[in-house]
């Protein structure tokens, strides 16, 4: 365990939620989807002037997938993820396509 410099409190709390989604589009086709946030909140006085900082996290994931055999599956699947935070340089945004295949034994 550690103790803060000079009394200054170190902050790091976390929250955040996410909802997934499930369908059969067709016996041989799903789709899958989940949307999140979270928040996170970090620092103390003594090392970030404006007191810490909070980082907004936002997500979303789509994917489907082709059954193609029982041991054999084709998905593609697109993420999108952005960062918003109250620290100058550190928000960013990604956005990810991928396309596979999925071998079962």
């Amino acid at each position: 365990d550690r103790d803060p410099l000079d009394g200054t409190a170190p902050t790091d709390e976390s929250w955040g939620a996410i909802v997934n989604y499930h369908r059969d589009l067709t016996p041989v086709l799903a789709l899958d989807a989940d949307v999140g946030y979270n928040t996170h909140r970090y620092g103390n006085d003594l090392i970030f002037s404006t007191g810490g900082g909070t980082d907004h996290y936002m997500n979303t994931d789509l994917r489907l997938t082709f059954t193609i055999n029982e041991y054999l599956s084709a998905n593609t699947a697109y993420s999108h993820f952005r960062r918003y935070s109250t620290l100058p340089g550190n928000s960013t945004t990604t956005n990810m396509l991928t396309i596979g295949l999925t071998a079962s034994f």
